[in-house]
């Protein structure tokens, strides 16, 4: 398992969380470009880290701590603070 590609993918599924409310929020208020540019993001993002871990299943632990700080800061920055 290299580091920097472990550390990559803890960044990209924090970044894949925090950017999950933002397309949920203008999903919700109709903004279809902001939408569908978020949309696309997430899917390179998910991929990035599905082919990571397809081939190295010790990339898991990196993807799912990055998802669960992601999702935690996410709500934290979503409720203002």
């Amino acid at each position: 398992m290299r580091w920097w590609i472990a550390l990559l993918i803890f960044a990209a599924n924090i970044a894949d969380d925090i950017l999950c409310v933002l397309y949920i929020r203008r999903s919700a208020s109709g903004d279809a470009v902001s939408a569908a540019i978020l949309s696309g993001v997430l899917t390179a993002i998910v991929a990035f880290s599905v082919v990571s871990y397809v081939k190295n299943k010790k990339y898991l632990i990196p993807a799912i701590l990055g998802s669960m700080l992601g999702t935690y800061l996410a709500i934290l920055w979503d409720r203002g603070g």
